[in-house]
């Protein structure tokens, strides 16, 4: 017996239904029952003889298997038949899903979130496509969450997903000024009030309206007892950079502002999601290009292909600076290698193998990161703890970028090419072939894992991993376990 979404029965008769279903399980014994709900809409009406257990965040694998899974059921509800034909349509679909999340790593984040991913599938599946702008897929996902999905599902809602929009985004933006992504209950209470009352909600309103805002949209979650926050990040950036957009206030900043702005990290992704709705992002490009320093020129590259406009003089000034500026472009997309292929396609002397060449790193300490001019490149000073097999070093970015990490979310596992980058021609005073500027745990023998996979010629199967041993100078393959090191660019 299989009953789903517990949290939808109403309120008032949720009790009833779950003291029938405990009657169900207790009446026939030899039956399995299987009850899915959210959390927070189990809560005040648990079952007396369940084992809970909670959906934990996806892993790459299992995001594909899902996807393709949805596509399957999706087609076959519609086509009603289950044949080559609609498992070809399926299949192509969810090829193209996966394809373009791929290429989104913004969007990719989302995906270990089932019930995000599931709104992604949904947008791609009516509309054959993502929307080309990240901004316009969150705000239909935004949407769906506050209020479409209700109606769909005959759900009472006094106020519209619009209205709740305009609750949330000024709660948003005081999260993001405070630098935190969770607030205790009384400062939400307290950022909501105000705003509640504007679409017609009374104070005494306000701790039901956010009781039903997490049983029904699961876009603010209480993530423990008395601490609030958004499902993901990304939704506190864009409903803030909606905030900014609808109050207009940014369009008054003067370029010093901007530049407080553009010189934190944590606001960056703010700056573009506003710049992808304002009327005219110039002024802050202007800003990022004043500022000068890579961070800022990389800033106003993403502003400039995702802005509604900026003054076309203005463009032509940040691609003539970008490629101006000297960098050593180093490989970012990971390869599969083989071993007789490894000398030439990381021109290394063999396997294992010493650099051809070595870069001339300059190198600026910046705390938890350490930036190297040469390169463009911004790396963790420090890296994981601990050596981890190969296959948890996605969780760590991935964790890396969950937690934005030193004010970034977009941190990755490096290529070859550019963990080759930091290896040293002699040993350092820390005993490694690596700059004593990096932190580096206290072992003998100390390789970091890439992103390049080894392949065993012909056989077409990915079977370990290249990496860099620092102990020894050199690049080679391993099988076992090793530190990681996030980069981003």
């Amino acid at each position: 017996m299989m009953l789903d979404g517990l949290d939808e029965v109403r309120e008032d008769q949720r009790q009833a239904i779950s003291t029938w279903i405990d009657r169900q399980i207790r009446d026939y014994p030899k039956c399995r029952f299987i009850v899915t709900t959210r959390p927070q809409g189990y809560l005040d009406a648990p079952l007396a003889q369940a084992h809970g257990l909670e959906v934990l965040p996806f892993q790459p694998e299992q995001v594909e298997r899902f996807v393709r899974n949805w596509y399957v059921a999706t087609k076959l509800t519609l086509s009603g038949k289950d044949d080559p034909g609609m498992r070809r349509d399926a299949e192509h679909d969810a090829d193209d899903l996966l394809r373009r999340l791929q290429h989104q790593p913004k969007l990719q984040e989302l995906t270990v979130n089932p019930l995000l991913l599931t709104m992604i599938a949904n947008v791609h599946n009516y509309r054959g496509a993502l929307p080309d702008r990240r901004v316009e897929l969150y705000a239909e996902i935004c949407d769906v969450l506050l209020g479409h999905w209700q109606r769909a599902k005959g759900m009472d809602d006094r106020l519209s997903a619009k209205q709740k929009r305009a609750v949330l985004q000024p709660l948003a933006e005081e999260m993001m000024a405070q630098r935190v992504r969770e607030f205790p209950t009384a400062d939400v209470l307290t950022a909501l009030e105000a705003h509640l009352q504007g679409v017609g909600l009374t104070k005494d309103e306000t701790p039901l309206f956010l009781k039903n805002l997490q049983e029904q949209s699961g876009l603010l979650l209480e993530n423990a007892s008395g601490v609030w926050g958004f499902a993901h990040l990304t939704f506190q950036e864009y409903l803030c950079a909606c905030h900014w957009h609808e109050t207009g206030r940014p369009s008054a900043w003067t370029t010093e502002e901007w530049q407080v702005c553009i010189a934190d990290g944590w606001w960056h992704e703010v700056a573009r999601l506003y710049a992808a709705q304002a009327a005219d992002a110039t002024a802050l490009v202007r800003a990022c290009l004043e500022a000068n320093t890579a961070e800022a020129l990389a800033l106003a590259e993403n502003v400039t292909k995702e802005a509604l406009k900026v003054d076309p003089a203005l463009r032509e000034a940040i691609t003539k600076t970008l490629s101006e500026r000297v960098l050593i472009r180093l490989r970012r997309d990971p390869l599969i290698v083989s071993d007789d292929d490894a000398p030439e396609a990381f021109k290394i002397s063999g396997v294992p193998g010493r650099p051809l060449e070595y870069i001339q790193n300059e190198y600026e300490d910046r705390g938890e990161t350490v930036f190297d001019r040469a390169t463009g490149l911004t790396w963790q000073k420090a890296g994981s703890s601990k050596a981890l097999v190969y296959a948890d070093v996605q969780k760590y970015i991935v964790e890396l970028n969950r937690k934005k990490f030193a004010g970034y979310d977009d941190w990755r596992l490096p290529t070859i090419p550019e963990l080759m980058s930091l290896l040293e021609p002699e040993k350092q005073s820390n005993g490694f072939y690596l700059s004593p500027i990096f932190d580096v745990p206290k072992v003998e023998y100390y390789w970091e894992w890439s992103a390049d996979k080894r392949q065993e010629k012909g056989e077409g199967s990915a079977e370990s991993a290249w990496d860099v041993s620092f102990n020894l100078g050199v690049v080679d393959w391993c099988n076992l376990d090793g530190y990681v090191r996030g980069v981003r660019s």
